[in-house]
C-alpha cells in the first residue's frame, strides 16, 4: 500500500516529490500502525467495529491533517487532534519530507510508534483475553459456536454412542 501511495503521488501526480525510501518506509509505518489498532477492534467486536474506527482515524484525521484544508481554518475540536491522531502525523510527514528536508519528522515517527505499540500491547491483551474464554468453552469471536449445540460435536457424541453399542447378532 505504501509503495502503491508513493508511486501516485510522486510518479504519476507529481505531487509529494520526497526520498522515495523516505516515503515508502514512513507510510508502511503508519499503515503498520493503523491496522494494528484496528485489529484489536475486529478482533474483539468483528467486523463491524471497521465503521467507528475508519470514523475516528479518517474522518477525525482528514480535517486534523491540514492536508486538504489549513489546521487553522478548521474547528478547535480538530486542531486538538492534530499532535494525536495518526493521519495527521502521516500528512506531515510527507510535507516535510517534501518541502522541508525531514525536519519534523521525529515528533510525527513518536506519534505512529505511540500508536503501533499501543495496537501491539492491546492485542497482547486480546490473546491473553481470547485463550481465557476459549479454557471456559466461551465462544473465541463473534457469532462463533462452539460446545454440544454444535452440529460437528453433536455427530461425533453420536457416533461416540454408537461405538458402544454392542454388536448384534447377524
Amino acid at each position: 500500500m505504501a509503495v502503491w501511495l508513493w508511486f501516485l503521488f510522486d510518479v504519476i501526480i507529481g505531487a509529494v516529490n520526497g526520498n522515495a525510501l523516505e516515503t515508502i518506509g514512513f507510510g508502511a509505518t503508519a499503515i503498520f500502525a493503523v491496522s494494528v489498532v484496528t485489529g484489536v477492534f475486529t478482533r474483539t467486536l468483528g467486523l463491524a467495529a471497521i465503521i467507528p474506527v475508519m470514523v475516528v482515524m479518517m474522518m477525525a484525521g482528514v480535517p486534523a491533517s491540514g492536508g486538504g484544508l489549513s489546521v487553522y481554518m478548521v474547528p478547535e475540536f480538530f486542531q486538538s487532534l492534530q499532535h494525536v491522531l495518526p493521519l495527521p502525523a502521516a500528512v506531515d510527514t510527507a510535507r516535510s519530507l517534501t518541502y522541508f528536508d525531514g525536519v519534523g519528522v521525529g515528533r510525527n515517527l513518536l506519534t505512529i510508534a505511540i500508536w503501533a505499540a499501543a495496537g501491539l500491547l492491546l492485542n497482547l491483551g486480546v490473546d491473553q483475553w481470547l485463550k481465557r474464554r476459549e479454557r471456559r468453552g466461551e465462544p473465541s469471536a463473534p457469532g462463533d459456536r462452539t460446545g454440544p449445540d454444535d452440529t460437528i460435536g453433536a455427530d461425533t457424541a453420536r457416533l461416540d454412542a454408537d461405538e458402544r453399542q454392542p454388536a448384534a447378532a447377524h
